[in-house]
């Protein structure tokens, strides 16, 4: 009768310390943590936030479930995109080019994590949505330009109208990107830059 109440108790405590086990997790200062219950969102813990970084208990999977998010700055190169440039008189089409970006970008906060996930699913989604959008408009920038304003051997030239179409990318049309990213998508973009033209 002893053996069974001891090997009993033993059984419990192994249940107890797996649960537990299970129930636990941690907020790192790097991460958003996004939990959810039967796959609806719950409650979103930013890890830079001094009360919510640390250790946290959650009902154990499948009830709830945590996914984890970067909130640091991310970055990604832009496939190399063959752009078209115009004639001087802007009349033909004069050089094709190959334009080598990368865009620096992250989750903007705590309460577009969730627009975040809704809208594009993860990292890998927020790359191809941005990818497509920015070469898209890239393209249409770089059609209207013409040849010797992204190569050309006067000084500071090149640099004048790279920062000129970075600007443009990023604040203007009629639907600048920032805002149309951080509305979205919840993602924040901090640059884009030219690398290489070709």
């Amino acid at each position: 009768m002893r053996r069974k109440i001891l090997i009993t108790l033993a059984f419990g405590l192994l249940a107890a310390v797996v649960a537990g086990a299970l129930s636990a997790f941690t907020v790192d200062r790097t991460e958003f943590v996004y939990l959810t219950q039967f796959g609806r969102h719950v409650i979103t813990y930013d890890g830079a936030d001094d009360a919510q970084a640390g250790l946290h208990f959650r009902l154990p999977w499948p009830i709830q479930s945590v996914q984890r998010f970067d909130r640091r700055l991310q970055y990604f190169d832009l496939p190399g995109a063959e752009l078209l440039t115009r004639d001087a008189k802007r009349n033909t089409i004069d050089k094709t080019l190959t334009i080598d970006a990368y865009v620096c970008w992250r989750i903007a906060d705590a309460p577009a994590v969730d627009r975040f996930i809704r809208s594009v699913g993860g990292i890998d989604g927020a790359r191809s949505v941005l990818g497509q959008r920015l070469n898209s408009e890239l393209g249409a920038a770089v059609g209207k330009m013409e040849l010797d304003e992204l190569v050309s051997t006067e000084p500071g030239r090149v640099d004048d109208k790279r920062e000129e179409l970075r600007r443009q990318l990023l604040e203007g049309g009629s639907q600048p990107l920032r805002r149309t990213a951080l509305g979205e998508w919840g993602v924040e973009i901090v640059d884009v830059r030219l690398r290489r033209t070709n």
